[in-house]
């Protein structure tokens, strides 16, 4: 066993310095954490532990995606799918290399085969559909964004279903909102509306007021669109009411 000179072993030092780090990163203490990270990185080949490992890589990961850096985000991720053969944990990293290559211009056709096999891997573990919503609803993304709206529409609705039976209100009212652009641009006004009332009530049942408010201004958008101004007024006179999360 290795110990430093205060005694302590390499792996009690490690625990501190990565628990620390994370600590600060959630603090938006990026400096500091990544002083810690580093201190950390010395250490790692001393120890034959990859948990060690594999918790640094997570922290580097979203530190460097804090700082926009989503290539080297990437890169960590890459280096952790290379040490585990854990379904879920594979399942979380691919997703999160999903994530990153996502704001990669030019990787969609990555995104894809990632959340791809975040989804495989989650099939491998019993009831993780909580696991499978975010990759389905990013192919729905990519798809909607290349204007595949049917595709879209598939992959959309596949999320619904994963987020109905994890039972998550906020990643149902999230996808209904992403629905209802797909109906607006079809041009189904009313169904997109429906969505967007729907999605508001997921909302609330989680009491997400940031959530609410970001899809009750896109039914104001849309009622505008479909010349209900009284009525958009209305919404937007609620939403400075509801401010209160517990009001909702």
């Amino acid at each position: 066993m290795i110990t430093d000179e205060q005694g302590k072993t390499i792996e009690e030092r490690l625990y501190v310095l990565l628990h620390r780090a994370d600590d600060q990163l959630a603090y938006h203490n990026y400096p500091y954490a990544e002083s810690l990270l580093l201190k950390a990185r010395a250490l790692l080949p001393k120890t034959s532990d990859e948990g060690f490992v594999m918790h640094h890589n997570d922290i580097a990961c979203r530190l460097a995606i804090a700082k926009t850096d989503f290539d080297q985000a990437f890169n960590w991720c890459k280096s952790s799918l290379n040490l585990t053969k854990e379904p879920l944990i594979i399942s979380k990293t691919s997703f999160m290399a999903a994530q990153c290559l996502f704001y990669i211009k030019g990787r969609e056709t990555e995104v894809i085969k990632y959340c791809d096999d975040a989804i495989k891997y989650a099939n491998m573990v019993d009831k993780q559909d909580a696991f499978k919503t975010e990759p389905m609803r990013y192919k729905a993304i990519v798809a909607f964004e290349s204007g595949d709206n049917d595709l879209a529409m598939h992959y959309i609705n596949e999320c619904m279903r994963f987020a109905d039976d994890a039972n998550l209100p906020v990643e149902k009212a999230v996808s209904c909102s992403l629905r209802a652009k797909i109906f607006e641009r079809k041009g189904k006004l009313q169904l997109a509306l429906d969505d967007l009332l729907r999605a508001e009530r997921y909302v609330k049942e989680d009491r997400d007021y940031n959530h609410y408010c970001r899809i009750a201004i896109q039914r104001v958008a849309l009622m505008f669109k479909m010349g209900l101004d009284e009525q958009a007024k209305e919404v937007i006179l609620a939403i400075a009411k509801d401010k209160d999360i517990k009001r909702i």
